[in-house]
């Protein structure tokens, strides 16, 4: 039987894979009180709830729902903490700290053996002050639900512009770091087919960075929809954050209730400092600014045409992410 988490604060941090979710993650992660929890729900997919909820779920979902976070709150993959850098935290003195790290390296060892789902130790399970910390990009469209199915969870929700998020898919993919694959029915049937002027038929034939410009303004669109107004959703703008990291970082701090520490402060100076670093495709180490426009360097001036096509189909997106063409 699963143990009921008894900090009262959780927060999830949801956005579309390639916004900076994992960047904006361990930026909250330096916080001395956050114990993070990195992408648990690829390692534990039975969940009981969809993938893509509609706003008026049963009870039943609701409560799978709430188990299911408490059960991602237990998840002791290696994956799940594994992701660096790692930060000295208020909760774990000296030893359980070396524990902690020492676990890591000893569960992914035991992988390569043929040894698999070796816990990590993480100390201090169920200490009161600490505030977990859920980032995934599978469950953005759960956003609602999660706030639906218990009162004290906080939703972040990151953004980033839909040039950048498809650009960088196209160039992972062309990496063979990412795949190309699209859930266009899926997401039309869920989503879509009230919420676009498109058909099936005419989303079928359109160019890989259209499809995936379609799939961000959905996920994206329903959350906004769904969740705005709710005292427990937070949306965060990836450009907005990354032109002024300390100034927004500290907003956000304050608003889910996270003590501002010299961890994070030496995080923000080291990836400020990242400029002409390349920390690879899936670092974290890296200055926010020369990411905003990168995009700009690679599409061509048809794709940006295309993306911007697709995306005037949504009102409430386009206002925010318009675009001239260089």
């Amino acid at each position: 039987m699963l143990k009921r988490q008894k900090t009262a604060n959780k927060i999830i941090l949801l956005g579309s894979g390639r916004s900076g979710t994992t960047w904006l993650a361990k930026l909250l992660d330096s916080c001395p009180e956050v114990m993070y929890f990195h992408e648990p729900d690829s390692t534990d997919k039975h969940s009981g709830i969809p993938y893509l909820p509609t706003n008026e779920e049963s009870d039943d979902i609701k409560e799978n729902a709430e188990r299911y976070i408490n059960r991602l709150l237990q998840n002791r993959h290696n994956k799940t903490h594994g992701k660096r850098p790692f930060f000295s935290k208020s909760y774990r003195s000296t030893f359980p700290e070396f524990a902690f790290r020492s676990s890591i390296v000893l569960s992914k060892l035991s992988e390569k053996l043929g040894v698999n789902n070796v816990p990590v130790f993480t100390a201090e399970d169920h200490n009161r002050n600490i505030t977990r910390l859920i980032k995934s990009v599978d469950s953005v469209s759960r956003a609602k639900l999660f706030l639906d199915s218990s009162p004290n969870i906080k939703v972040v929700h990151l953004i980033r512009s839909p040039f950048a998020v498809v650009d960088s898919r196209l160039r992972g993919a062309k990496l063979g770091l990412m795949s190309n694959q699209s859930y266009l029915k899926e997401l039309f049937d869920a989503y879509g087919e009230t919420a676009f002027d498109i058909s099936l038929k005419e989303l079928n034939t359109l160019s890989m960075e259209e499809k995936f410009t379609y799939e961000w303004m959905v996920h994206n669109h329903q959350v906004i929809n769904s969740c705005s107004g709710h005292r427990n959703y937070f949306f965060v703008s990836y450009d907005k954050l990354a032109t002024n990291v300390k100034k927004e970082l500290l907003k956000l701090f304050k608003q889910l209730q996270l003590p501002w520490s010299n961890q994070t402060e030496i995080l923000i100076k080291e990836m400020l400092a990242a400029e002409k670093n390349d920390s690879g495709y899936f670092g974290v180490i890296r200055s926010p600014k020369t990411q905003l426009h990168k995009w700009k360097e690679s599409l061509s001036l048809q794709q940006i045409a295309n993306i911007s096509r697709m995306l005037a189909k949504s009102e409430l997106l386009s206002r925010e992410f318009k675009v001239s063409v260089r």
